[in-house]
């Protein structure tokens, strides 16, 4: 396990438990309750622990985490460290953090084959002298926030509702790396982003979004009119000339702009990124 202290340690704090992929609302209300108790931090995974494609990548979660008021994070990989021990087990080792209090969703699991839930949590905390605060759902029009369907609007690049569970925009940070310079070609240069093969991506769409206060359109895919093979996330910053090449960008996605669409002539293409843009600048 890896201590990530932005502020403190985990001693004499409200540590949270979960996943956290997404890092979207309901786990929001579990941070949320959990700074009512005083400092807090949280207890994660550095990959998804079902295997899954992860709407958050580690750095992407502990930078949010640090915005949120986090004081650490503790980092584990859970098919080494965690998914053999056993409930009692999994309490000895948040004992030996000397936290104070344990915050957990409802539906919060823990131990070898998932056999702990909330109530033995709560049973086995107190033993062991923490206390515990189970969080309960929260809901949106009748309906808990989960990460999984949040990953299932990403997918399908609904990118606009997907930014309601998570309570802010979906984002992707990577290292601007050399592309194919097709931007910079047609006028509009791009920022090519290095992401990891970890990362769950939104359909193959042009968006709007935002690096830092600059608006942006954002395309992800194979740019069909040049016929690449690889799939990209490139990034045009309107406004922006710097060179960006080597620095680590984050990207906001807003809303989805349209379909990827292979241009048979070139002109249209740099007529369809110019009516992108204009869209990409509205207003929320």
């Amino acid at each position: 396990m890896e201590l990530y202290n932005f502020y403190g340690t985990a001693e004499g704090t409200a540590i949270c438990l979960g996943d956290f992929d997404g890092a979207h609302l309901g786990h929001r209300q579990v941070f949320f309750e959990a700074a009512k108790t005083g400092d807090w931090g949280a207890l994660l995974f550095t990959h998804n622990s079902k295997g899954e494609k992860e709407i958050l990548t580690l750095s992407e979660k502990l930078q949010i985490l640090k915005n949120l008021g986090a004081r650490y994070a503790i980092a584990a990989d859970f098919k080494k460290e965690l998914k053999e021990k056993s409930p009692e087990e999994f309490v000895e080792l948040l004992k030996s953090l000397k936290v104070k209090t344990v915050a957990a969703g409802y539906d919060y699991r823990f131990g070898k084959g998932a056999a702990g839930n909330a109530e033995l949590l709560k049973k086995l905390c107190e033993k062991n002298g923490m206390n515990v605060v189970t969080v309960a759902a929260k809901e949106i029009d009748g309906e808990p926030v989960k990460s999984t369907k949040i990953r299932r609007l990403i997918k399908d690049g609904n990118i606009k509702e997907a930014n309601i569970l998570l309570g802010s925009p979906y984002i992707v940070s990577g290292k601007v790396c050399k592309g194919l310079g097709n931007g910079r070609l047609l006028g509009f240069p791009t920022a090519n982003l290095e992401f990891s093969e970890d990362k769950l991506l939104p359909k193959d769409s042009v968006y709007k979004g935002r690096v830092k206060k600059n608006a942006a359109v954002i395309n992800v895919g194979k740019n069909p009119t040049f016929s690449a093979s690889k799939r990209t996330v490139e990034v045009h910053i309107i406004g922006e000339e710097r060179d960006l090449y080597g620095k680590t960008v984050t990207v906001e996605f807003l809303d989805r702009i349209r379909d990827e669409i292979k241009f048979d002539d070139k002109n249209e293409l740099i007529s369809q990124i110019k009516r992108d843009i204009e869209t990409a600048k509205e207003e929320e």
